[in-house]
């Protein structure tokens, strides 16, 4: 009889993703090799290739794992004793360090969404990367819900509007962030502009964000007291 296995298919995976972001911490999301991280990972070649079968399979894997931590750390935000608009300030309050996975995050995520990498992922990766994406989605999409249910929000509860308000709110938050980090990858050479996280309460993202959130209905809108409770709430929380 074949001995046991030391590690769970579970445990393999691990390995190899832990393995393979360090492999792309030592050279890049292009250079890394899949030689390298099954040596890290301490595998045999042909067990990594049951469980990655090329770069971008190893790419859209780690985007997984970069989603679910971005959920986790939202799902945390959003959990706060703040009104529903004042939460969506809080998210955009969150130090960015607090969702990150990986140090090269925001190149994986972009990375991820090009055709070209998608074309060659393997469908169980790239079904498991719409699922951590749509979970990111719906828990939004749920508190808006909810606040339409309880009376906090006066809004016709359908899909369109409940797509046509997340979107807004996810579009600036996503948009701002590119910005700011195109911006800074220009003048990084100079190192003359660090990153401007955590974001301050007078930030433009969040004065944006409160007039957007404000152009609805809201039981209690979002004021200046409402941002200084966000913000309160968020280093209690230590998401900042």
């Amino acid at each position: 009889m074949a001995p046991a296995p030391k590690h769970s298919p579970a445990e393999q995976e691990d390995m190899i993703l832990c393995a393979a972001a360090s492999c792309i911490a030592k050279t890049s999301l292009l250079d890394f090799t899949m030689s390298a991280i099954a040596k890290e990972a301490g595998v045999s070649i042909g067990t990594l290739y049951k469980h990655v079968q090329s770069k971008e399979d190893v790419l859209v894997a780690l985007a997984v794992r970069m989603f679910q931590q971005l959920h986790q750390t939202f799902a945390k935000a959003l959990d706060l004793p703040l009104t529903t608009p004042e939460k969506i300030i809080a998210v955009a309050l969150i130090n960015p360090n607090k969702t990150q996975c990986y140090m090269f995050d925001s190149h994986l995520d972009a990375l991820v969404n090009c055709e070209a990498i998608l074309r060659r992922a393997s469908p169980r990766w790239l079904e498991n990367m719409s699922q951590s994406i749509d979970a990111i989605s719906q828990l939004f999409a749920s508190h808006w819900q909810y606040a339409m249910d309880n009376g906090e929000l006066d809004l016709d509860a359908s899909d369109a509007t409940l797509d046509e308000i997340n979107t807004a709110c996810w579009s600036m938050h996503v948009g701002y962030t590119q910005v700011v980090l195109r911006h800074h990858s220009r003048t990084a050479k100079e190192m003359t502009e660090p990153l401007p996280y955590p974001l301050p309460a007078d930030d433009l993202l969040i004065r944006n964000s409160k007039r957007l959130l404000n152009s609805y209905q809201w039981r209690q809108p979002v004021d200046q007291a409402g941002i200084d409770r966000a913000l309160a709430a968020v280093i209690a929380a230590d998401l900042r």
